[in-house]
């Protein structure tokens, strides 16, 4: 999501979590499943609990499978991932001539894969200006429907074959399951997975995402989705709340002269100011410099990691 005080700024709000085992740790009363059959079963229990919302999911490449992508293909439903370079597409199948016999063709013609027609000269290119990574850049695009029969069947998708203009950055290409997203979407939202690694790195340094407390098989499958959850209830309160807080607004360091939105860390400590502050009895007799002494003591304790 993206709150209107930073609109620049995409933040994770973990509320949804499944435990990968390997092949080894399963057994009979835990079969093995592949990262990408999780995913696929993440995304129908998400329809049927919530059966009347919009689901856009962003995937990594390694998701972008027959097993997921057939999964994204339900009503309300669409994936944007990255598609190999050398993907086998193929046009959408030709119209049925009237009064021709036999049964309707399910593919068109093969086409070139996408790094040759990335490669090759050809009508279509526009630039855009997209935000991602909290930049405004701009985007050459060339977006083509197809068909990933390998994977999608006979439904089409939107292969867009993404350039920097700069030439800084290799040619990028990226799929979505619905073609009617649009092409500026499709790019914001595969640059947005990122915060989904702030957040996993933030529950690691400082939810004791890693550090469990004990041995049970029970609290180590409850500690991780713990963590998450906690930082989610950071996050939520902090957007409600202590967003509008002076305290709150990013400050920059010495190595880090500008930031354009609060970090996780800046969350907790703004959170934990205002639980000493409820704390401490604000009509005790403490008064001139050992309040000072007492504020600056509370400032630096919520601020330290």
């Amino acid at each position: 999501m993206r709150p209107k005080r930073w609109p620049t700024w995409v933040i994770a709000l973990p509320v949804w979590f499944a435990l990968y085992r390997k092949r080894p740790d399963c057994g009979r009363q835990h079969p093995f499943m592949t990262r990408q059959e999780i995913a696929a079963k993440m995304i129908h229990q998400s329809r049927e609990a919530l059966p009347d919302r919009a689901i856009r999911i962003s995937a990594d490449g390694q998701y972008a499978t027959r097993t997921v992508v057939q999964a994204a293909l339900g009503a309300r439903t669409n994936l944007v991932s990255r598609l190999r370079s050398d993907a086998a597409i193929y046009e959408l199948p030709p119209k049925r001539k009237r009064f021709k016999r036999g049964r309707r063709p399910k593919k068109g013609k093969r086409l070139p894969t996408p790094r040759q027609l990335a490669a090759r000269p050809r009508k279509g290119w526009r630039t855009i200006t997209v935000r991602i990574y909290s930049k405004v850049v701009k985007r050459h695009l060339l977006p083509i429907e197809c068909l990933w029969y390998h994977v999608s069947k006979d439904r089409p998708i939107k292969l867009l074959i993404v350039r920097d203009p700069t030439g800084q950055q290799a040619d990028d290409f990226m799929f979505c399951t619905d073609p009617t997203v649009e092409d500026v979407e499709i790019v914001e939202r595969f640059a947005a997975r990122w915060p989904i690694e702030e957040a996993i790195h933030d529950g690691r340094q400082f939810g004791g995402f890693e550090q469990v407390q004990g041995w049970c098989p029970r609290t180590v499958e409850r500690q991780a989705p713990m963590a998450l959850i906690v930082q989610t209830l950071v996050k939520a309160w902090f957007l409600r709340h202590g967003a509008g807080a002076r305290s709150a607004h990013p400050k920059g360091t010495d190595w880090t002269t500008s930031k354009d939105h609060p970090s996780y860390l800046d969350m907790l400590a703004t959170l934990r100011r205002v639980l000493w502050t409820d704390r401490i009895n604000h009509n005790s007799t403490l008064k001139g410099r050992v309040r000072e002494l007492l504020k600056t003591l509370q400032f630096t304790l919520c601020a330290a990691a």
